[in-house]
């Protein structure tokens, strides 16, 4: 097991200075009212970064992906009951042409969560083949 002193931020590779336990979007696949916890280590510039942002960041990382590679678009989702408040998300990343949407969350970043969370499914079965 490792020692949390040794951790790095969850976001990038600095040194951590702050440690919290945070609820996150639940992953793809879940059972429905599924809630899942966090250990989100955070450096001194994502110190004052969400939940929902950490797990974007920390996806990136895990990605080796850089934000600017990432292309966002909204698009239409079952809760845009109005027709005004697009909150579904599509992904594209931008040096291979590969996307992924998602629109079955009700809040717009929890669907970029899980945009990014296919994506990066896209991305590791393309690098296996």
């Amino acid at each position: 097991m490792t020692n949390p002193k040794d951790e790095e931020c969850s976001a990038c590779h600095k040194e951590h200075i702050d440690v919290r336990t945070e609820v996150i979007t639940p992953p793809l696949n879940s059972a429905p009212g599924h809630i899942r916890k966090a250990i989100f280590y955070r450096c001194e510039a994502h110190i004052n970064c969400d939940a929902d942002e950490m797990e974007y960041l920390g996806l990136l990382k895990s990605m080796n992906v850089k934000a600017q590679d990432l292309q966002f678009d909204t698009c239409v989702s079952p809760h845009d009951i109005l027709g005004n408040a697009q909150k579904g998300v599509t992904v594209t990343h931008k040096p291979t042409g590969k996307t992924a949407s998602y629109n079955k969350e009700k809040y717009q970043s929890f669907n970029k969560v899980r945009a990014v969370q296919k994506l990066k499914h896209e991305l590791n079965c393309s690098s296996i083949n």
